[in-house]
């Protein structure tokens, strides 16, 4: 096995334990918010999320060039440092400003301290988040993955007791969240004060001119993504109500809490490596491929898992209310599987410096996105006509992704590119028709058919993958032997 795939095998082992471990405390703890809460309630936590997200974008898309730049001296390190800490605090004094103005103009009955208290994660955020990208760029992905973990558990812990032991309602999510960020910042610090990359009291603006200017292109990139990826939300909650929202932005946090855990997981796993790899193409078409069909055999079978137990899903953790939620989830399956392999395609991107056309890209479909989504919600104002939009449009923004992004890197590659994701797809789809099948034929409880469907899905899958992805199975099989003599050799030494 080559030294990309070691690395990027190796990298996915740590970061898909902490993803998986994060992913299913926050499902739980969407599910206990929103039978305590209610649709209207988690339509307001649906906006706060918003904006957490984009405190977290903010300081990533400021911070990425760190990584893509193969060598940065200290001075520029401790200069940039300060800077993204300055924008964080100037945005969030904007953002507690304008808070007003944001709860007026969405048209909701909601606290305005709630939105200037979490303002505050943009200034805790960007305090870490320049250590994240230093142990990214080293390629540490345990530390990454430990961070991650250890956050999410305050997370939810703080989250759920607030809720459900001191009744704080909304403001429990925001005592969740400042816990989450100043668990996470704390735990970079002591990152960086042992790795000795603390930074100096020192600023010098000039030192680091082409960083902000490639740093603020990709902020623009980054934001202009983010928007574009919580418009359809913003919109509804605009033009359809907080009530609209909270069945949307359950149905949307139930799909893709999985591909937004793995997405950030795919970047730091494949832009660091990607980067030291920029020049030499051929490693970084294999490596391109290899990511791609990790991510397929990975997200398809979980989207179409999803599609099939929803009916049983949505009820048994939410309660009838809910059930407006179900096709809504079905459909934006859809969305969240082209959005996972446009998003994989981006680190090629970044890898090779090319941030500006990821701006104009990001604009672009933002552009397109909101014209699309204001005229399904002002004339058919239905939330599942926006997320048939929201798909259809993701469906072309991936074939136009290939022409424009992957061809252009990698050079022609239709027919690599289809195999990669077809293959995992078809299984995946035989597996959800095995699942179908059988449950017609199951008359036990709601929670035990679930059990059964889920179980038989899975083994159904796994058994696919071994006749048809054997190589795969060989590489993951690979993986764990070296770890292990490799953990025997230090040992016995």
């Amino acid at each position: 096995m080559s030294s990309i795939q070691n690395k990027l095998y190796s990298g996915v082992k740590f970061t898909s334990l902490a993803t998986i471990l994060t992913t299913i405390l926050q499902i739980v703890q969407m599910s206990v918010l929103g039978r305590e809460l209610g649709p209207t309630i988690f339509g307001y936590i649906a906006i706060i999320t918003i904006i957490v997200e984009y405190a977290m974008q903010f300081n990533i898309g400021l911070n990425e060039i760190v990584i893509q730049r193969k060598e940065i001296s200290k001075s520029q390190l401790s200069s940039l440092y300060w800077f993204n800490v300055f924008a964080a605090v100037l945005f969030c004094v904007i953002l507690m400003a304008g808070s007003s103005l944001i709860i007026n103009g969405l048209g909701i009955q909601l606290d305005v301290l709630v939105l200037q208290t979490i303002a505050i994660v943009f200034v805790i955020s960007a305090v870490g988040i320049q250590f994240q990208s230093l142990a990214l760029k080293s390629l540490d992905y345990r530390t990454v993955s430990l961070v991650d973990t250890i956050s999410g558990i305050i997370y939810f812990t703080v989250t759920v007791i607030a809720l459900l032991v001191l009744n704080q309602g909304i403001w429990s999510y925001v005592w969740g969240q400042l816990a989450n960020h100043i668990t996470r910042t704390s735990m970079l610090i002591y990152y960086g004060q042992r790795k000795s990359i603390l930074p100096a009291l020192y600023f010098n603006v000039r030192e680091i001119t082409e960083f902000i200017r490639l740093g603020l292109y990709r902020l623009g990139a980054t934001s202009l993504y983010y928007i574009s990826s919580r418009l359809d939300q913003i919109m509804i909650g605009a033009i359809l109500g907080s009530g609209a929202l909270g069945y949307y932005a359950m149905a949307s946090k139930l799909v893709l809490q999985p591909i937004q855990k793995l997405n950030p997981m795919i970047m730091r796993l494949t832009f660091p490596l990607f980067s030291k790899f920029q020049e030499d193409r051929d490693k970084l078409r294999n490596g391109f491929f290899q990511l791609l069909r990790i991510v397929s055999i990975v997200i398809a079978p979980l989207l179409m898992g999803i599609a099939v137990v929803a009916p049983v899903v949505v009820p048994l953790m939410l309660g009838n209310e809910w059930t407006n939620a179900i096709q809504i989830m079905q459909i934006l399956t859809i969305y969240a599987f082209f959005r996972s392999m446009v998003n994989s395609t981006s680190s090629l991107m970044l890898s090779q410096g090319k941030v500006k056309f990821l701006f104009v890209w990001n604009f672009s479909f933002a552009i397109a996105l909101t014209a699309t989504l204001y005229l399904i919600s002002t004339y058919v104002g239905d939330i599942a006509a926006v997320a048939w939009g929201l798909s259809i449009l993701q469906m072309l923004s991936f074939v136009s992704s290939y022409w424009l992004r992957v061809r252009q890197s990698i050079g022609p590659c239709l027919v690599r590119l289809i195999s990669s994701m077809g293959i995992p797809v078809v299984l995946a789809s035989f597996m959800s028709l095995v699942v179908i099948i059988s449950s017609s034929f199951m008359i036990y409880s709601d929670a035990i058919n679930l059990l059964v469907e889920v179980t038989l899905g899975l083994a159904c899958y796994v058994i696919l993958l071994v006749l048809f992805q054997r190589d795969f199975i060989a590489n993951i099989q690979h993986m764990f032997k070296k770890q292990k003599k490799q953990k025997l050799g230090r040992y016995m030494g």
